[in-house]
């Protein structure tokens, strides 16, 4: 079946016999495609809307089965191993409180930051600038912030199981 490439195509029920024939017997959507004198896409095209699976033996819905089986063991094999266990942590850092009533951001402007400063951002416009107080432990946070950005992997952990229960019901 040769045919000029700006010749129209329909597909005739000796044409869906023939690649419902050609399907089954496992041939390749090429194959089938010169066979009936059609591109390769008309046949994906058209076993996609005739409902056959693109393996040749199964349907759709077998096809659907297996998919969505082994998404749900991705799923769960990601789950799994989504929070792993600390390594380098000799001991998590108490929860951060509240700051003390008597402690207010210094405001410094980034040309005085220094390495002995808490280089915590304060604001978001007008004004602008860093925490301030002194570093603690050689982190470049003050003790309040460094317990706010150092958080236990403990309590990471619980907030994002947390995020994906609550927030996945959400989205919804």
């Amino acid at each position: 079946m040769n045919r000029r490439w700006d010749e129209p195509f329909a597909w005739t029920d000796e044409r869906k016999a023939r690649l419902k024939e050609l399907h089954a017997g496992g041939h390749s959507m090429t194959v089938i495609g010169g066979m009936l004198g059609c591109s390769r896409n008309a046949v994906v095209g058209k076993i996609h809307r005739m409902g056959l699976a693109p393996g040749g033996r199964r349907t759709v819905e077998d096809v659907t089965k297996v998919v969505a089986r082994q998404a749900a063991k991705t799923i769960r094999s990601r789950q799994k191993n989504r929070f792993p266990r600390p390594t380098m942590h000799s001991k998590p850092l108490p929860k951060p409180s509240e700051p003390p009533v008597e402690w207010a951001p210094l405001m410094i402007p980034l040309e005085a930051l220094t390495d002995a400063v808490c280089k915590w951002p304060i604001g978001d416009a007008h004004p602008f600038g860093f925490c301030g107080h002194r570093s603690w432990n050689s982190l470049p946070y003050c003790e309040y912030h460094s317990r706010v950005a150092y958080q236990p992997v403990d309590r990471r952990a619980e907030r994002q199981r947390n995020w994906v229960v609550n927030g996945a019901a959400a989205l919804r």
